[in-house]
């Protein structure tokens, strides 16, 4: 779960560093790979309880 939120961490800086923006790709990436670490968590805990 941590691996993936940060990977996509790193790809929104490195968008960012390219664009020359502020941490807007960042925070986006990071949401984005939260939301698909939860995800898999859940679909994992949900084919355990079976």
């Amino acid at each position: 779960m941590g691996i993936t939120i940060f990977i996509f961490s790193r790809i929104g800086k490195l968008i960012d560093s390219y664009y020359d923006l502020e941490k807007n790709f960042v925070l986006i990436m990071s949401l984005i790979g939260f939301a698909i670490s939860f995800y898999v968590v859940y679909k994992q805990l949900k084919k355990l309880n079976k």
